[in-house]
Parts: C-alpha cells; structure tokens; sequence
C-alpha cells in the first residue's frame, strides 16, 4: 500500500488516503463509495526520509461531479 496525501486545488484541503497503486495524470478516481470523484492534475513522489514521512506520494486533484466524469469519458470514445 501507498501512503498518499491528496491535495483538493480548489478547496485547498488536503487528506491522507492509502492506494494499493498510485493512478496516472488525469484519471479519475473515487474515494471510499462515495459520490466524490477526483480528477488527478499531479502527482509527486516524496524523497525525504521515508522512515519519518508520513505519506510516500503527493497527488494533487479536483473534485468533479459524475456527470462531468461521464461526459470525459464519452469525448475519449469518440475521438477514436
């Protein structure tokens, strides 16, 4: 498992999260079954001392609704 610190860009709130793998720039993820889905901007690997930190990725996000998650994904197919 990952220890992940997402970063809201909009809200600026930032929460801590375990992935069993880390996603890639813009995909989009949801967290704990609920209707928040994230689009992922960044990710950065933390380098410091890994035996003091308290998460091993930064992964900064914005929060979308479904429907505009849905709608990305209907552009993607149809560029095809």
């Amino acid at each position: 498992m990952h220890k992940v610190c997402l970063h809201d860009l909009i809200t600026r709130k930032t929460f801590l999260a375990e992935f069993s793998s880390i996603p890639a720039v813009s995909e989009t993820i949801q967290i704990d079954n609920s209707q928040r889905f994230y689009l992922i901007h960044g990710i950065t690997k933390n380098i410091t001392d890994q035996m003091e930190a308290s998460h091993d990725f930064d992964i900064y996000v914005e929060q979308i609704n479904k429907e505009y998650w849905v709608n990305s994904l209907l552009d993607k197919t149809q560029n095809c």
